[in-house]
C-alpha cells in the first residue's frame, strides 16, 4: 500500500492549483468498495481518501483522512475537506449518504493508487499525448 500521507500533492500543505490528479469513475470506484468492504470490513482509524469533482470532469484534490466513527447502521464517519458539498456520513459503497448522487465519495486508501502529476509535467505529458495521437491519426488517413 502506498504511504498516502506523504506523497507530493496529496499532503495536507500541498496547494490544490500546483497540481494534476487523474480523473476516476465513480461507479467503478463504488462497486470496487463494494466487493472491497465485504471482505475487509471498515475499521475506527482506517486510512480512506475523499474524492470530489467539479462539474463531474475536474478532480479536486483528494482529502487522505482516517475513519472516526462507525455507526450503528454501518455508515463510516469522516471529517473531510469537502464538506461543504456532502456531509461527514458515507456508505460502506463509498456513497455519500447526504448526497449520494454527488460529486463526492470515499475509497478506501489500498484502493487508491493515482499519483498527482505537478502542473508543468501534466502538460507535458499532454503534449507529448497530442503529437502521438496527432501523429496516429495521420498514419491511419495516409
Amino acid at each position: 500500500m502506498l504511504k498516502l500521507e506523504i506523497i507530493p500533492g496529496l499532503r495536507p500543505e500541498d496547494s490544490e492549483f500546483d497540481w494534476v490528479y487523474k480523473a476516476r469513475d465513480k461507479g467503478e470506484d463504488l462497486e470496487a468498495n463494494r466487493e472491497y468492504h465485504e471482505q475487509f470490513p471498515p475499521q475506527v482509524g482506517d486510512l480512506v481518501v475523499v474524492l470530489h469533482t467539479a462539474s463531474h470532469y475536474k478532480m479536486q484534490k483528494p482529502h487522505v483522512t482516517r475513519i472516526e466513527a462507525i455507526t450503528d447502521r454501518g455508515r463510516i464517519v469522516v471529517d473531510h475537506d469537502h464538506e461543504a458539498w456532502a456531509g461527514k456520513s458515507f456508505w460502506k459503497s463509498g456513497q455519500n449518504c447526504m448526497a449520494p448522487k454527488g460529486q463526492c465519495w470515499l475509497v478506501p486508501a489500498e484502493l487508491y493508487q493515482d499519483i498527482p502529476l505537478t502542473r508543468e509535467n501534466a502538460r507535458l505529458k499532454s503534449n507529448e499525448n497530442g503529437y502521438l495521437r496527432a501523429r496516429g491519426r495521420r498514419r491511419a488517413w495516409q
